[in-house]
């Protein structure tokens, strides 16, 4: 395996040559031999095993190959796990031979400390950098001498685990705006006082609840950002609480703009016979049921909503908690309703015309696998990776952040789960795209009912992308399908896990084998079941299984968490950017090249990419704490300028039940873009990131345009964006009617087009909707344009039609 991916900390020698002169110079009396730059690696090796005995398991001498040139000489360090990043060394007692021997070893860095009453000999690090860096320089500076010249660069550099922190860490461009994270002991916090408050309603509820599971990827630290800190300011007068907290919250608080996006939780209820028997009914009691808790919740000065799907929002501790409440008998109901509808259907129709009845049964089915889904399998699955999340908290939540943005990067952000949350963004978005109900009504049915991998292309579900890595770091017992061999080899670093998980996207053969992810040793435990995933891969015709198969022993069948994403395009799509990403990624990270230069990993390819639309600067400003786009220096990314958790009060006083969090499910670039997929779905391929992009892409779908005749595509083009299909789609009006396309502004669209060939073609778009020029590279293609229209689209009368609608707006 290359050394890259094997070890957790490179330390890399630019010239070997120079380190072996040193050490002659150096070590007196030892002799390098003919072997020279091995011998002296060894040497090295052995100094740094006797100082980092404590906080690694391995250091090794490496070659890193470089293609086309000559190969660098290094050393590979294994991590032990979170004790690798202590910021203690303790040494033996002081006064003894063994502490005279330490502190001969560290020199003037030994200190005397009282650890457990003992009085030891102690060298303290700096916790703000890497540890083992600092000691390795200590190692190599001090008793090595060989970095003696304060003006001369050193004569090594690190592969360090944060090395692509940056790209994952909420900053800020605008001083004004302040911005507070939620740390993973805030969530645990929040969630202890959540669960305290819910079964303190137990006395006055029909049916007590017995059991409270967090759902979303912030309670295991495995989203790409964590959740922003909302907290009213009206809360200052409150007694209780030091006026220097207030303060400081209101310093750290003040315009901060973050939309605020609700965490999910699953209540669980005890059973009982007194359920009616109805499915609607039932529904209507469980709405009841959540109405009674809102009704008790609101002279505590706890604020609460509740939704349109029976769930209830809680805001408590600057965080607003969405409640699922899960009963069983629902389950029951479904399946009966479903077995009553399929008998039926297939009394009125005849054979011929319904043939087996098995899509229709699919159909119908699909909301029980909905419920089993969302209320039992993600609890599980998602407990499960929690546990792993806390055990190898050094590696496994980083590097599920850096895959799941580097494919937000790439135009495929993950589908949330549970799925009910790539809702959240479309409601509440009226200030920019006012909707009537029907509109949301059908957004709602489009993504729940009928989502299909079609429609999701390269997307991925973040459970699936959280396995993927699980397995590529080898943090778990991971089964080879072919060999039967386990491979424990795990990872310790961020960056080698991500660059494993880029690889196994990149080369893992998904069409004929189905990857085993051993969670808790069930495959390894139970044979039986890990040879029963396979034969359920053997036995279904492959053309009837989605493009990614993942096994876990909770699902055997491998397509509980891939049957949604992504299609067998769209994963030949995600392969060839997983290996130029990897290829470049090393060759980067060997190369020790600046951050600013490892940004071009995170950036999206437009080269088969049909138009690019631009989003306006207030819509990415919403989002820009999470964005790249324009932070980046002449030398190096800007600096994370988050404020810390610690900086707020753990607790803070409820701020009443008519308060409710500003931005709340304010996503205007989400919104848009569903619309965009309803509207244009079936003809193009819609990429964007999630995470403060600035472009929207689309793609021809190769099924649709391979059937156009290249004399009916100008036809086809502007049948597409004819105003049936794009009115009301990017309007902006107040109270919530639609208006006509006249009644429309540019200055309050989301969207600047840029590229000028495609204006006409944009029949409705061109004369409404679109700032000039608008970007794109194929869609014109076998097109034949007049010299009038290319004399119409030209540059000239581009700025002319600019400078006439300036000249309007000032006249009004």
């Amino acid at each position: 395996m290359d050394c890259v991916y094997f070890y957790d900390h490179l330390v890399i020698f630019r010239k070997i040559d120079y380190i072996e002169l040193k050490l002659k110079k150096e070590v007196q009396g030892y002799d390098l031999g003919s072997q020279a730059s091995e011998n002296t690696l060894n040497l090295v090796s052995q100094l740094l095993t006797e100082a980092l005995k404590d906080r690694v398991s391995l250091v090794c001498p490496i070659r890193v190959c470089i293609k086309g040139k000559k190969d660098l000489h290094g050393l590979g360090l294994k991590y032990i796990g979170q004790l690798t990043h202590a910021i203690l060394t303790k040494g033996p007692p002081s006064n003894t031979p063994a502490g005279n021997e330490f502190r001969q070893f560290w020199g003037k860095k030994s200190e005397l400390r009282r650890v457990d009453g003992d009085l030891c000999e102690c060298v303290v690090w700096n916790g703000n950098s890497n540890v083992c860096m600092q000691i390795v320089n200590f190692i190599l500076e001090e008793k090595l001498h060989l970095s003696s010249n304060v003006n001369v660069s050193k004569p090594w550099y690190h592969i360090l685990p944060n090395r692509l922190d940056p790209f994952i860490s909420l900053h800020r461009r605008n001083r004004k705006v302040n911005l507070v994270a939620a740390s993973p002991l805030r969530l645990i916090r929040a969630m202890d006082k959540l669960r305290a408050l819910l079964r303190g309603l137990n006395d006055k509820l029909p049916l007590n609840i017995t059991g409270i599971l967090p759902l979303s990827s912030a309670f295991r630290d495995t989203s790409v950002f964590p959740p922003i800190l909302s907290f009213p300011m009206a809360n200052q007068s409150h007694h209780g609480i030091k006026k220097s907290y207030f303060q400081t919250v209101k310093w750290l608080l003040r315009k901060a703009c973050f939309p605020v996006f609700p965490l999910y939780v699953i209540i669980h209820l005890e059973q009982s016979g007194r359920w009616p028997n109805d499915l609607d009914a039932f529904r209507h009691m469980k709405r009841l049921l959540v109405i009674r808790m809102h009704e008790l919740l609101s002279p505590k000065g706890i604020p609460s909503h509740v939704t349109v799907d029976n769930m209830l929002d809680i805001f408590l501790q600057g965080l607003v908690f969405r409640i699922v409440i899960s009963q069983s008998k629902e389950l029951n109901l479904i399946q009966k309703l479903s077995n009553s509808e399929i008998k039926t259907y297939n009394k009125n129709k005849t054979l011929s015309e319904t043939g087996d009845g098995s899509s229709l049964s699919i159909e119908i089915n699909s909301e029980a696998a909905c419920w089993i889904r969302l209320n039992q399998s993600l609890p599980t699955l998602a407990g499960t990776l929690s546990g792993v999340s806390r055990t190898y908290a050094h590696v496994f939540p980083m590097a599920c952040r850096l895959a799941k943005r580097w494919l937000s990067a790439q135009g495929y952000p993950v589908i949330l789960c549970p799925y009910e949350a790539e809702l959240d963004g479309l409601h509440n978005s009226s200030d920019f795209f006012p909707q009537s109900e029907q509109c949301s009504s059908a957004l709602s049915t489009w993504w729940l009912k009928d989502f299909n991998t079609s429609t999701n292309d390269g997307r991925m579900t973040e459970v699936a992308v959280e396995l993927l890595v699980l397995y590529a770091s080898k943090l778990c017992d991971s089964v080879d399908s072919e060999s039967k061999e386990a491979n424990l080899t795990s990872i310790g670093s961020p960056v080698a896990a991500f660059l494993r998980f880029l690889d196994l996207l990149a080369t893992y053969d998904w069409e004929n084998a189905p990857l085993l992810v051993d969670l808790n040793e069930g495959f390894s435990v139970d044979i039986n079941k890990r040879q029963l995933a396979l034969d359920l891969f053997n036995r279904t015709p492959r053309c009837n299984l989605p493009a990614l198969i993942i096994c876990t022993p909770l699902d055997t069948t491998g397509t509980e968490w891939t049957e949604v994403g992504p299609s067998r395009g769209g994963l030949s799509d995600l392969k060839l950017l997983a290996s130029q990403s990897r290829d470049l990624l090393r060759a980067m990270l060997v190369s020790n090249a600046p951050i600013n230069d490892l940004l071009v990993i995170f950036r999206p390819v437009f080269s088969k990419t049909d138009i690019v639309l631009n989003v306006k600067a207030n819509i990415v400003n919403i989002r820009q704490s999470e964005s790249l786009h324009g932070a980046l220096k002449k030398t190096q990314l800007a600096v994370p300028e988050t404020n810390n958790d610690s900086d707020v009060p753990m607790e803070f006083p409820d701020p009443g039940a008519r308060y409710w969090p500003q931005r709340y499910c304010y996503d205007p670039l989400n919104w848009f873009v569903k619309l965009l997929r309803l509207r244009l779905g079936r003809f193009f391929e819609i990429r964007w990131d999630r995470h403060g992009g600035n472009w929207i892409a689309l793609r021809w779908r190769p099924h649709f345009i391979q059937t156009i005749n290249s004399k009916d595509r100008v036809t086809l083009v502007q049948s597409i964006f004819n105003s049936d299909l794009l009115d009301g789609l990017t309007q902006h009006a107040n109270g919530g009617q639609l208006t006509d396309l006249v009644c429309s502004k540019p200055s309050d669209l989301p969207l600047v087009y840029n590229d000028c060939s495609l204006v006409n073609l944009l029949s409705v778009w061109a004369k409404k909707f679109i700032d000039l020029p608008i970007n794109y590279n194929n869609l014109t293609n076998g097109i034949n344009i007049s010299k009038k229209r290319k004399h119409n689209i030209s540059e000239e009368n581009t700025t002319k039609c600019m400078k006439n609608k300036k000249k309007k707006k000032l006249k009004e």
